[in-house]
């Protein structure tokens, strides 16, 4: 009988103690033994010198970025936050890890972005720099600032949509009522309808509708529908992020394969909206396909980047009946390319724009100076000098807005503060390497924080301040500032991985933040007067800004 008792009971103590073995040769030995030479580096816990366990749950708090900033703010400019990664907040770094010469000295992207990718990379996410180079030549065309300004009637047509949306929500309240919008979403629904219509030439309707229901395909051709495309895009990529933070690879993968076969957990984390969004690119990519060339002189960016001969040659057969001129290799780039289109062409710039106004807004003496530099250029004045009353005739041309200072000063100012990407973008060392002055060694991973450097108190006057002058104004204080603002700005990152869309978001921010407030007078609602509050996936999504607007002049449509 004791045997019987005890035998159960050694097995329990026997799987402690391995479990115990196991945590210290994996964990404890090479903390102590301190390989990387990083334990000199401050961490928040110990439980973030030992495991990545700290930053998984800062990643999926969605406030990683300030997170960060709080601990660097406490404990310098360099922290640990993983085993094997480092933190900087020195701008010193900036160059050392995203210049142009940091690859050739051994500092190249992370296994975060093999961990981030499904089975085929998007540009983004390629890490191969001969890859990365070929493809990004063969569309950086697609992306360039003549190609852009040419697509100038397509961008024009969402933002007339938006603004006809607008005057038709301020004509329908009660006199001396004034219900608030959700103004940020209108602006999602307005770059999803530009990006799909100059990325695809297929305009998602979502203005149209004010609704961001849309059409969905599988790889395999069943088709359904999407009723909340926002809320998937960034539920997706909450759960893609989180899991690109898990580390071995193997356990990543296992993870993957294993989560979206229990549903309940698959819905709840966010893994079924990575599939909807896939499948959303897939049919947008389908009706591209079938549709054959762009219908219009200035084309789109699928345009160019289906005649990319850089990518996969026939490896596996056809995909399924929408593609059969492309091997099942290159569709699946495809399918990469497009979603990277989608997401990055959409969602950052609606980040953007929605800062950009919540500052304005909250910065009356900046608005004020904003809408004297604009007011001499309002288009399409009448005979008695009013502004024009049409929504049509009110939209600024790229031409008359393009080499505005103060205009440009209000948008990188509030892309300063608020980087709709404020993701530590890491980078692996693979061999010795000095990092802003310090001594790094091969097996690192090293990141810069641009939320925090951007608020380097070294570099600029009062940093948390919005103050657009800074960079156009001298500072007797910061002699440099002007400079360091623009030498240490990392909003599109730098160096041959910098932001391919660049030219679209600020086309798209210059036009529209000029009209919007030529046009109308608007006040935050009390829900968002305090803050606007910022979701961190891999990009900075703003929550619901509600807005109080009303025409500056007597609508007449």
């Amino acid at each position: 009988m004791m045997l019987l008792l005890a035998s159960p009971l050694s097995a329990v103590y026997c799987l402690i103690a391995a479990s115990l073995l196991y945590l210290t040769f994996k964990i404890l030995v090479p903390y102590f033994r301190d390989p990387l030479n990083l334990r000199k580096y401050p961490a928040p816990n110990l439980l973030a010198a030992l495991t990545p366990l700290w930053l998984l749950r800062a990643t999926w708090s969605q406030r990683r970025s300030r997170i960060i900033h709080e601990e660097i703010k406490r404990l310098g400019d360099v922290i640990r936050v993983s085993p094997n990664q480092l933190i900087f907040n020195d701008p010193a770094a900036i160059k050392d890890i995203y210049g142009v010469l940091a690859l050739s000295h051994g500092v190249a992207k992370d296994e975060f972005y093999d961990r981030l990718a499904g089975d085929a990379h998007d540009l983004v996410q390629l890490r191969d720099r001969a890859e990365h180079s070929e493809r990004r030549k063969a569309i950086a065309n697609a992306f360039a600032a003549k190609t852009v300004v040419n697509m100038e009637p397509v961008v024009r047509r969402s933002l007339l949509q938006l603004l006809v949306n607008i005057d038709k929500h301020i004509e329908a309240a009660s006199p001396g009522e004034q219900p608030p919008i959700n103004l940020r979403k209108w602006l999602n629904f307005f770059t999803l309808d530009v990006i799909g219509d100059t990325g695809f030439g297929l305009p998602l309707g979502f203005l149209e509708e004010l609704a961001d229901t849309t059409e969905a395909e599988t790889e395999g051709g069943t088709r359904y529908r999407v009723t909340d495309m926002i809320d998937v895009l960034h539920r997706g990529t909450r759960y893609s992020v989180l899991m690109a933070n898990i580390t071995p690879y193997r356990l990543n993968r296992l993870l993957k394969n294993v989560i979206p076969k229990i549903r309940l957990l698959a819905s709840r984390i966010g893994s079924t909206c990575t599939d909807d969004f896939e499948n959303v690119c897939i049919r947008q990519l389908r009706k591209r396909i079938e549709k054959g060339q762009a219908d219009r002189e200035s084309g789109d960016f699928m345009d160019f980047i289906l005649k990319d001969k850089t990518r996969s040659s026939d490896k596996l057969g056809a995909a399924t009946q929408g593609e059969r001129q492309f091997s099942y290799a290159k569709f699946r780039s495809l399918v990469a390319d497009a979603q990277m289109v989608m997401n990055a062409g959409s969602d950052t710039t609606a980040a953007a724009l929605t800062s950009t106004i919540w500052f304005l807004l909250q910065n009356p003496c900046a608005l004020a100076r904003l809408r004297q530099e604009l007011a001499p250029l309002v288009p399409n004045r009448t005979s008695d000098g009013d502004l024009p009353s049409s929504a049509a005739a009110s939209m600024f041309s790229y031409d008359a807005v393009k080499d505005l200072p103060y205009l440009r000063a209000c948008i990188d100012e509030s892309l300063r503060l608020r980087p709709p990407i404020a993701y530590q973008l890491p980078r692996l060392v693979s061999r010795p390497v000095k990092i802003a002055g310090r001594d790094i060694l091969p097996g690192t991973v090293v990141a810069v924080a641009p939320y925090s450097v951007h608020r380097h108190p070294s570099l600029y006057r009062d940093p948390d301040e919005y103050r657009p002058e800074r960079w156009i104004e001298f500072d007797e204080g910061f002699p440099n500032q002007r400079d360091d603002l623009r030498k240490y700005n990392i909003v599109f990152s730098q160096g041959s991985r910098a932001c391919i869309g660049r030219h679209l978001a600020i086309f798209e921010l210059q036009v529209l933040v000029a009209t919007i407030v030529m046009r109308y007078d608007m006040e935050l609602a009390e829900e968002s007067k305090k803050e606007l509050l910022i979701f961190d996936r891999f990009n900075s999504n703003p929550g619901p800004m509600y807005v109080k607007i009303k025409r500056r002049i007597p609508a007449s449509l």
